[in-house]
């Protein structure tokens, strides 16, 4: 059974599945992830929402607030590799939208690269 939780960028499911991300995209852009590495700092105002399989992470997803009033950014979506095309990164984004909605926020941003068809 797939349950998802909320909990927060100190989360130590979290930390290990963004290693997990981490490495993805960098075999996936090899010679450019280190110009945005510095983007993908995660600090903690992020509200996270994670999701387990029978109490193992297999996904997450994070938004943190943006300057702009009301608006923020999605960050760090990952699936793990054998829980993919499932819906489950679909379901973590939307819970993300809904605790934003439920927050006050009207707008979301959302940047991937190109080599990643799944996002």
């Amino acid at each position: 059974m797939t349950t998802y939780t909320p909990t927060s960028s100190s989360n130590p499911d979290f930390q290990k599945l963004v290693i997990d991300l981490d490495k993805d995209i960098w075999s996936r852009y090899p010679n450019e992830q280190q110009n945005f590495a510095p983007f993908n700092f995660v600090d903690e105002s992020a509200r996270v929402m994670m999701a387990y399989q029978d109490l193992v992470p297999i996904g997450c997803g994070c938004f943190r607030p943006m300057q702009e009033k009301g608006v923020i950014e999605i960050k760090r979506m990952y699936v793990a590799p054998s829980f993919r095309g499932k819906g489950i990164g679909k379901l973590i984004l939307y819970k993300l939208e809904q605790w934003a909605i439920e927050e006050g926020f009207t707008q979301s941003k959302l940047e991937t690269g190109i080599h990643q068809p799944e996002a």
